[in-house]
């Protein structure tokens, strides 16, 4: 199903703890449970890719309160069913927050499609620049923490 790898590079300024390669994303734990999940490009997300991608997240947090980065690719597709799930209170059990990064008019208007119609459970917002999303799922977790 995936293959797990361990590694310590930095990215944007942030330690990778563990990489889980699935078939049609990386789930990638960084320090202070910041998750990013990257879409590999020309992916068609279903119901069992999110399903995949909820059992590595088990695998890396186990179920401690984190904050998610959903990279999008410039061209792929997420289907009704995979929204619908990634919009629920199961998937979203443990999230704080999630951004979801945009590099795309299509992808825009699949994230805005999920925003408002599908209303995941937790403040979601959309960026383009990765840099800004971090910055703002900091200031949610901080504020989660009561900081």
């Amino acid at each position: 199903m995936y293959i797990s790898l361990n590694t310590m590079v930095k990215e944007n300024n942030m330690v990778e703890q563990n990489v889980i390669s699935l078939a049609k994303s990386d789930v990638i734990l960084y320090d202070n449970y910041l998750v990013r999940i990257i879409i590999i490009e020309n992916s068609q997300v279903e119901v069992e890719d999110i399903l995949q991608v909820q059992a590595a997240k088990k695998q890396l947090l186990g179920d401690h309160e984190h904050v998610v980065i959903f990279r999008t690719p410039k061209y792929g597709n997420i289907s009704k069913e995979a929204r619908e799930l990634s919009a629920s209170i199961a998937v979203n059990k443990n999230a704080i927050a999630k951004a979801i990064i945009v590099k795309s008019i299509s992808a825009k208007l699949i994230g805005s499609v999920f925003i408002n119609f599908h209303k995941p459970p937790v403040p979601t917002k959309m960026f383009k620049d990765e840099d800004e999303a971090e910055k703002w799922l900091r200031e949610m977790q901080a504020k989660a923490a009561g900081k």
